[in-house]
């Protein structure tokens, strides 16, 4: 994990990872939502972009949408570890293993 290469080739293919499961941004899905990619998190692909702009520039295949994805890949694995080091210093990993395990492997459900 500290010397991966997943978070940006994930984006570079299309894919984040989110408080509420994977997200593949070529599915058209996201060709008209305006919601944030994921409304957990204060990167600025989150705070700035929609998920239909996203799909546009991964549907483009604009070199902008991969490093919007690879920006928000990499702060959701950086939170990720700050959570991670905060379970284990409060001796309560396994919870907290168990519920980011069925999240971080899920599918985000659409609305289509």
């Amino acid at each position: 994990m500290f010397d991966c290469i997943m978070p940006s080739q994930l984006a570079h293919r299309g894919v984040a990872y989110s408080s509420h499961g994977i997200i593949h941004f070529r599915r058209q899905a996201y060709k008209f939502s305006q919601e944030p990619l994921d409304s957990n998190c204060n990167c600025k692909t989150c705070k700035t972009y929609s998920r239909a702009y996203l799909h546009h520039l991964i549907k483009a295949k604009e070199s902008l949408g991969w490093k919007l994805l690879s920006i928000h890949n990499l702060t959701f694995y950086n939170k990720l570890m700050i959570q991670i080091r905060r379970s284990i210093m409060e001796n309560n990993f396994m919870p907290f293993y168990e519920k980011m395990r069925n999240a971080l492997k899920s599918k985000e459900k659409s609305n289509l």
